[in-house]
């Protein structure tokens, strides 16, 4: 503070010459007599506190460009689930994510205990470490121990390269909380998951877009929901399956 407070005054005196506001100090003085102020200006004007600030930017965009070249393979990444079962062009893990926060946002609305913007950056965080894992389904011969390792490894990297400026731990905790299950935040964006799964599946259905059965995406996931928005959304778009496939039916007939 001491210096902060002597620059300011040194550019202060420039316009403002010392012996003009106290006549009793004699003879008008340049600020620039002061060895202290000379230090002081060409410490703040010094081209390396530029150089380094340059350095630091440059260095945070490499690690924020690394990052996201690393996140492509989530535009282009079709999900295994639906490649499994011949879907026509199925939809990316990012086209899941970002449905997925749209729900986020609009569930913790309608619920006064959630944390909107920690649901959000869940969605956004819950399939990150498949950027290089890949999507890994439970039909891909990985047992759950081996896909957390993979996983966790990824994030772990992510961290490290994003550093703690760009929010490096926080998608680390993020992720091992969604993992974890461990609050009310986090057991939505589980139910979620779910429902956007089974939404796409209902979806690919009425288009036509698959040559095997999706029964099992439903199957999968009955009895399996944590909170009341959760069972509330499943249950409308199994209701709306069945209206679907009455009509179905009736056409056929």
């Amino acid at each position: 503070m001491r210096s902060v407070f002597l620059v300011v005054l040194a550019c202060w005196s420039t316009f403002f010459p010392i012996d003009g506001l106290r006549p009793d100090l004699g003879r008008r003085r340049s600020t620039m007599d002061n060895p202290e102020s000379i230090r002081l200006w060409e410490k703040a004007t010094s081209t390396d506190v530029t150089s380094e600030s340059s350095a630091a930017t440059d260095e945070s965009a490499k690690r924020a460009v690394d990052f996201l070249t690393l996140t492509r393979s989530l535009k282009t990444t079709k999900r295994t689930g639906w490649v499994m079962h011949g879907v026509q062009n199925p939809e990316s893990i990012a086209d899941h994510m970002y449905r997925m926060s749209l729900m986020a946002m609009i569930a913790s609305f309608s619920n006064g205990r959630l944390d909107c913007s920690r649901c959000i950056k869940l969605a956004l965080i819950h399939d990150l470490a498949e950027a290089k894992v890949g999507d890994i389904t439970p039909h891909c011969g990985v047992s759950d121990e081996d896909k957390h390792r993979m996983e966790l490894n990824t994030m772990e990297s992510i961290s490290r390269m994003l550093g703690q400026s760009m929010g490096g731990d926080e998608m680390l905790e993020l992720w091992k909380e969604y993992e974890g299950g461990t609050t009310e935040e986090a057991r939505l964006l589980k139910d979620l998951d779910k429902i956007e799964m089974i939404l796409q599946a209902q979806e690919y259905e009425a288009d036509k877009s698959s040559e095997k059965s999706l029964d099992q995406f439903f199957t999968s996931t009955e009895g399996k929901w944590r909170t009341e928005i959760g069972k509330a959304w499943a249950k409308e778009i199994v209701s709306r399956r069945k209206v679907d496939n009455q009509a179905s039916k009736d056409k056929r007939n």
